[in-house]
């Protein structure tokens, strides 16, 4: 809308409460705000031009979209549904629309309401960053484009039932539940988890009289945009994995086991997007997710009843999020879809968890590819490095890790020789004397040449320069690790044949020497090696100050 549109329209606003000594008074700024919103964002010029769940969509999808593009916060999300409500009467009393539009829309209005306040204050949603513990950034990953994963959503086997079912019904057909299970191919169980999703999906809705007709989420799949595609996709998935085996419960009559939480496992399951996870563990959390409030002999007989009589929950729940195209599964693995991780990338960017997209490989640099190593998710690195090994060719490929690691950190460093290393061999021998030169990578490069040429003189460390490198493979090895998981990292990198090795390390020039003692003297399991490195600690310390 033309501000223009918006100033007379909210003055005639004005006006119209003065006039009826509306109470409370109309917020004219929270209704200017609204009329653009209408008007931008779903093409509602005019207030006489609002349809039934146009104010649902500006108050469940616009409004938490817009304030999350723009970094802001409403000061009192409160005053919006009154401003909203003030309009509507303003528009039936200026004869835009009619008293029947009035009402079905205010009633619309009052339903929203809550689910309004609730998603703007975050309450009833689960914060995956605070659940999970989880970083302000990881990654980044790979996903296809938007379009490749539109495509994907179209081709959903269980959205296209749940659209034939929709049309069915909207067409007046014979509605038996055995013929409509019949047509679609489900059991009629099935079907009524499908009725549910055409509903939640807005593909059937309640017309006059009770009436079932189509929604108007079927103009939305799969002929609607590529976002708009997407959204119906990822809407179908979290209902799936919310609601799917609490349906089966309620369906069963099940008091004791609680699937309210079964979604939980699928967030470790994107942490481990290549490598996967077994099928059995996704049964064990469900298991114990299901039957946490419950004493664990009860939990383990309700489960075990449960399997005997409906088989195991994590199978229904995989078959159905396969039918869905979310997962894929391979024997005994299960591994998350590109579509699956595109709706789970996008809850954690909106709980505040940063996870970056990677650029077309041809435009990644070697800073791109040390920050997998570093960042990146389980298998992502393996997945990116032989592609962009062979976009560059060996030599540009090791010149620009190396200069990565000679101007970088231990972290980036250990990545970055180890890639040249592994992945190149004896190609990058003339990179790797040419490190000889730089002194952060010469100990690195020494290491890699005898592993390359054989044992030489020129390629032999001394006894500093290995202490050097344990220092650094330690510093580097360790960023970024939680603190929990530092004892057992520590004892694998750190096995010295006695507390005298650790003893020697506090005279190294290696800049990361006090932090490396003080993290062995803390967190090593063995005790004499973390007495020495306390011991040795102090020193550095001292010779740092002296």
């Amino acid at each position: 809308m033309e501000s223009a549109d918006v100033s007379a329209m909210v003055a005639d606003l004005s006006e119209w409460t003065e006039r009826t000594r509306r109470e409370p008074a109309v917020d004219l700024a929270e209704a200017a705000n609204v009329l653009c919103l209408l008007s931008d964002e779903l093409e509602v010029p005019d207030l006489g031009e609002l349809r039934d769940g146009d104010l649902e969509t500006l108050l469940l999808g616009v409004y938490p979209q817009v304030l999350a593009e723009e970094g802001e916060e409403l000061e009192d999300p409160s005053t919006v549904v009154p401003t909203v409500h003030a309009l509507l009467d303003f528009a039936r009393d200026s004869h835009r629309i009619g008293e029947d539009a009035h009402a079905s829309l205010s009633e619309e209005l009052d339903a929203v309401e809550p689910l309004f306040l609730d998603a703007l204050s975050g309450e009833g949603e689960l914060d995956l960053k605070e659940a999970y513990g989880l970083p302000d950034r990881i990654g980044p990953i790979r996903l296809p484009p938007d379009s490749q994963l539109a495509a994907a959503a179209r081709q959903c086997r269980t959205l296209e039932r749940v659209r034939q079912l929709a049309l069915r019904f909207a067409s007046g057909a014979d509605n038996d539940a055995a013929a409509m299970a019949l047509a679609l191919g489900v059991g009629e169980h099935e079907l009524a988890a499908l009725s549910a999703l055409a509903e939640e999906l807005a593909f059937l809705d309640v017309g006059d009289a009770g009436a079932v007709i189509a929604g108007p989420g079927l103009q939305e799949w799969p002929d609607g945009s590529d976002g708009e595609v997407l959204a119906v996709w990822r809407q179908a998935f979290n209902s799936t994995l919310a609601w799917s085996l609490l349906t089966d419960a309620e369906h069963a009559g099940e008091s004791d086991l609680d699937f309210s939480g079964a979604g939980a496992w699928f967030v470790p399951l994107f942490l481990a997007r290549h490598r996967g996870l077994p099928v059995p563990a996704v049964s064990e959390m469900i298991e114990e997710l299901a039957g946490e409030e419950l004493p664990e002999p009860r939990a383990r007989q309700a489960w075990e009843t449960w399997v005997a009589a409906h088989g195991d929950p994590a199978d229904a729940l995989l078959g159905r999020l396969a039918e869905l195209g979310a997962v894929e599964l391979d024997g005994e693995v299960v591994r998350a879809t590109p579509l699956a991780a595109h709706a789970i990338r996008a809850e954690l960017v909106e709980s505040g968890v940063d996870v970056p997209l990677l650029p077309p490989v041809e435009e990644m640099t070697a800073a791109d590819l040390i920050e997998l190593g570093r960042d990146g998710l389980d298998g992502e690195l393996e997945a990116e490095a032989n592609a962009w090994f062979a976009a560059r060719g060996p030599e540009a490929a090791a010149d620009e890790l190396l200069t990565v690691a000679a101007a970088g950190g231990p972290a980036e460093r250990i990545i970055a020789t180890r890639l040249v290393r592994e992945e190149l061999g004896a190609a990058a021998e003339a990179q790797w004397r040419g490190a000889l030169d730089v002194p952060v990578l010469r100990r690195h490069a020494k290491l890699a040449l005898a592993m390359l040429l054989g044992p030489a003189p020129e390629f032999e460390n001394t006894d500093e320069d290995l202490g050097w490198l344990l220092v650094d493979s330690i510093a580097g090895s360790a960023s970024g690790v939680p603190e929990e998981e530092l004892p057992a990292l520590l004892a694998a990198v750190f096995q010295p044949a006695g507390p005298d090795v650790v003893e020697r390390l506090w005279r190294l020039d290696h800049p990361a020497t006090h932090e490396v003692l003080t993290m062995l003297g803390t967190y090593h399991p063995d005790k004499g090696v973390a007495k020495a490195a306390r011991k040795g600690a102090f020193r550095a310390a001292d010779r740092a100050t002296s």
